[in-house]
C-alpha cells in the first residue's frame, strides 16, 4: 500500500511525519542540575520569618491552637503528605491494562521509490494474567494506607511535642513566679541577720551564709526563664515565627484533660490503641499486603498468552493477478511457559513473607498494649502523687505558713523561723509545679500510645 509521495523529496509524507515523531522521542529530557546552592536558597526563603502582626500571633494561644498551627507549617508533614497524594495516585495507575502496540514491518525503501511498496500491519496486545490487576490494585490501595499511617504517626508526635512545649512553658511561668517569692524571702532573711549583726546578736559569717544563700536563689529564680527560652524557640521554629515574635500562651498545660479514674479501665483503651494506632495499622497493612502477594503468586507460575496478534497483510505479490486480493487478515500468539517458576520458589517465598509479616503484626499488637499499659501506670502514679501533695501537702504547709504569720506578728515567734515556715510552702508549691508537669507529661503520653489524632 503505497503513501502519497512528496513532489521534493520524493518520500511520503507520512514517512517524513514517522521519522519526526523518532527524532523527538530521542530527545534527552530537559534535566535540571540545581546544584548545592538550590538547597540554600531553599532553606533563605523558608527560614523567613512570619511578621509578628495579629494574623501570625493571636492573643491566647491554648495547646490546641499551637498544634494546629504546626501541624499546618511543618515541612516534613507537608512532604509527607504529598507523599501519600502520589502514592493514592498510584491506586489508579494500578487499575492500567497493558497498551496495545502498533506494527508495521514488510516496509522496504527500495519498492516506496518505485511507487510498489507494501506493508503489513499488526495490532498486539498482552492479555492480562490471572490475578494480576485485582492483586496490583489491592497492592496499591494497602500501600496508601500504610502511607496514610506512617503520616498520621507523625502528626502524633509533632502534636505530642508541642504539647509538652506548652506544659512546660506553663508551668514555668509558676515556676518564675516561686522563685521570685523565695528570693524576697531571701532577702527578707539577709535583712534580718543584718540587723541582727548591727545590734550585736549575730556574726559576719551569718551574714556571709545569707548572702550566698541569696546569690544562690538567684541564679535558682532565672533557671525557668533560661529553660523556656530555648522551649519558646522551638516552639517559634514548628509555627514559623520570627525568634521573638510575641507568643502569649494559655490554657491548661499541654490541654490535658485528666480522665476520671473510673474511665480508665486498661482492656478497653488497649481495644481503643489497637484499633488506631498508626504502627498496628502500618502492620496491619503490611500482613495484608503479604496476603495479595501469596494470592498472586501461584498465578505467576501457570502458562499464560505472552501477546495476542491481529495482523493485516497488503504486501503485493508479485504475480498476482488483477483478479486476486493480496490483501488479508492473520492471527498470531505467543505462550509463556515459565518453566523456572514450577518449582515454587517464589510460592514459598510469598507465604514465608506472609508468616513474617503475620508474626510483626503480632510482636506490633503485643508492643502497643504493653505501651498502653505502662502509659495507663504512669498516669495513675502522676495522678495520686499530685493528689496526695494537693490534699495533704498544701494544706499543712499553708496553715503553718498562717500560723507563722500570726505569731510573728504578735512578736510570739522568732522572725527566722517563720521564714522558714513560709520557704517550706514554696517548696511545697515547687513540687506541686512538678507534679503538675509529671501528670500532663504523662497524660500526653497516653494519648500517643493510644494513636489519637490531635
Amino acid at each position: 500500500m503505497a503513501g502519497t509521495v512528496s513532489r521534493t523529496t520524493g518520500w511520503p509524507r507520512w514517512a517524513l511525519a514517522l521519522a519526526t515523531m523518532l527524532g523527538l522521542a530521542a530527545c534527552s529530557p530537559p534535566v535540571a542540575h540545581l546544584g548545592s546552592g538550590h538547597a540554600l536558597k531553599v532553606w533563605r526563603a523558608a527560614s523567613v520569618p512570619q511578621p509578628a502582626g495579629p494574623a501570625a500571633v493571636a492573643p491566647g494561644l491554648d495547646a490546641q491552637e499551637l498544634v494546629r498551627r504546626a501541624l499546618e507549617h511543618d515541612p516534613a508533614l507537608r512532604a509527607l503528605r504529598a507523599e501519600v497524594a502520589s502514592i493514592e495516585a498510584g491506586v489508579g495507575l494500578a487499575r492500567e491494562r497493558g497498551e496495545l502496540e502498533v506494527r508495521l514491518s514488510q516496509f522496504r525503501l527500495d519498492d516506496v521509490r518505485e511507487r510498489r511498496a507494501g506493508v503489513e500491519l499488526a495490532v498486539r496486545a498482552r492479555p492480562v494474567r490471572p490475578r494480576e490487576v485485582p492483586a496490583n490494585i489491592a497492592t496499591a490501595r494497602l500501600e496508601a494506607d500504610a502511607a496514610r499511617a506512617e503520616l498520621r504517626e507523625a502528626e502524633i508526635l509533632l502534636a505530642g511535642e508541642i504539647r509538652r512545649l506548652h506544659a512546660d512553658l506553663r508551668i514555668a511561668e509558676d515556676e518564675a513566679a516561686i522563685a521570685q517569692d523565695e528570693l524576697a524571702l531571701r532577702d527578707e532573711e539577709r535583712a534580718i541577720v543584718a540587723s541582727r549583726l548591727a545590734a550585736g546578736a549575730g556574726t559576719a559569717l551569718d551574714v556571709a551564709l545569707s548572702q550566698l544563700s541569696s546569690a544562690e536563689l538567684a541564679a535558682d529564680a532565672a533557671a525557668p526563664v533560661d529553660a523556656s527560652n530555648p522551649q519558646l524557640r522551638r516552639l517559634r521554629t514548628h509555627l514559623g515565627l520570627a525568634p521573638d515574635a510575641p507568643m502569649d500562651l494559655t490554657g491548661a498545660p499541654g490541654g490535658v484533660d485528666a480522665p476520671a479514674a473510673e474511665a480508665m479501665v486498661a482492656e478497653a483503651m488497649i481495644a481503643e490503641a489497637l484499633a488506631q494506632h498508626p504502627l498496628v495499622n502500618r502492620a496491619e497493612a503490611q500482613l495484608a499486603g503479604a496476603a495479595v502477594e501469596a494470592w498472586r503468586a501461584p498465578a505467576d507460575a501457570w502458562p499464560w498468552f505472552s501477546f495476542v496478534q491481529v495482523d493485516y497483510d497488503a504486501v503485493p505479490q508479485p504475480n498476482a493477478s488483477s483478479e486476486s486480493k493480496p490483501y488479508r487478515f492473520g492471527f498470531a500468539l505467543g505462550i509463556n511457559i515459565p518453566l523456572w517458576q514450577w518449582s515454587g520458589a517464589s510460592v514459598r517465598a510469598a507465604r514465608a513473607q506472609q508468616v513474617h509479616r503475620q508474626l510483626a503484626f503480632e510482636a506490633t499488637v503485643f508492643e502497643v498494649a504493653a505501651e498502653v499499659q505502662v502509659a495507663l501506670a504512669e498516669v495513675r502514679v502522676a495522678r495520686e502523687r499530685l493528689a496526695t501533695i494537693e490534699s495533704v501537702l498544701l494544706p499543712a504547709a499553708q496553715v503553718a505558713a498562717d500560723e507563722a504569720r500570726k505569731a510573728r506578728a504578735q512578736s510570739a515567734l522568732d522572725p527566722m523561723r517563720a521564714l522558714q515556715l513560709q520557704n517550706a510552702r514554696l517548696k511545697a508549691r515547687r513540687l506541686h509545679a512538678a507534679a503538675r508537669r509529671e501528670l500532663a507529661h504523662a497524660l500526653i503520653g497516653l494519648d500517643e500510645v493510644l494513636g489519637r489524632r490531635p
